[in-house]
């Protein structure tokens, strides 16, 4: 009798354990099955980011070909067309730039008028480069060309001719020496400093 019971003892513990492992199974299938999920909808993300960006390009490029080059420089196109490749490629983390993506469509469909024509389109589209930009340098650390030199120097001009006037002031024998001394100093040292932090920045390929 007392083998028997150890028998039937020892088959409960045996379905418990077939259980158990089946339990186990079926949690690690549905884990397996949400991370392909997530994976698939990252890969879908992204693809919907780089048709986007591809889309925009071109109809930039396709209303824009037969303007002249000189307008293109003045009104920054390319620095627009590369801000909105960031755009496309950070708004699905970034919610700014995601609500940004509306605005872009709505300019770009007509930006050969807001560049050719003076008006309403030309002030949104000028308004729109300006706020991308601003956006870019403050939440994702993109800078335009010589940013820090432009304004390292202005700086150094300004604290240099501070010191140079206190300097004329205490010595007035030097007339205007220490003036024109403390400007030139200090636009030299603001131009090296911050020339130094864009070429950081050009190393980095985090130019605007």
């Amino acid at each position: 009798m007392i083998t028997d019971m150890t028998a039937i003892g020892e088959t409960g513990d045996h379905v418990a354990i077939r259980k158990s492992e089946k339990l186990y199974i079926r949690e690690e299938a549905v884990h397996l099955s949400d991370s392909f999920s997530f994976f698939v909808t990252l890969e879908l993300k992204w693809w919907r980011m780089k048709d986007w960006n591809s889309q925009i390009i071109s109809t930039i490029n396709e209303k824009l070909k037969d303007t002249r080059q000189s307008d293109l420089r003045f009104f920054r196109v390319e620095e627009f067309k590369r801000n909105v490749e960031r755009t496309g490629t950070f708004s699905g983390k970034c919610p700014v730039c995601t609500r940004q993506k509306i605005i872009i469509n709505e300019i770009v469909a007509n930006i050969d008028q807001a560049i050719g024509t003076p008006g309403k389109l030309r002030r949104d589209y000028d308004r729109l480069i300006n706020k991308l930009a601003s956006h870019m340098q403050k939440e994702h650390g993109f800078y335009t060309p010589f940013h820090y030199t432009y304004r390292h120097s202005f700086y150094g001009i300004v604290l240099g001719t501070i010191t140079g006037f206190l300097l004329m002031m205490l010595f007035s024998q030097y007339n205007w020496a220490y003036l024109s001394g403390g400007f030139s100093l200090g636009l030299l040292v603001g131009y090296i400093r911050g020339n130094q932090k864009d070429r950081k920045i050009r190393e980095k390929k985090m130019l605007m």
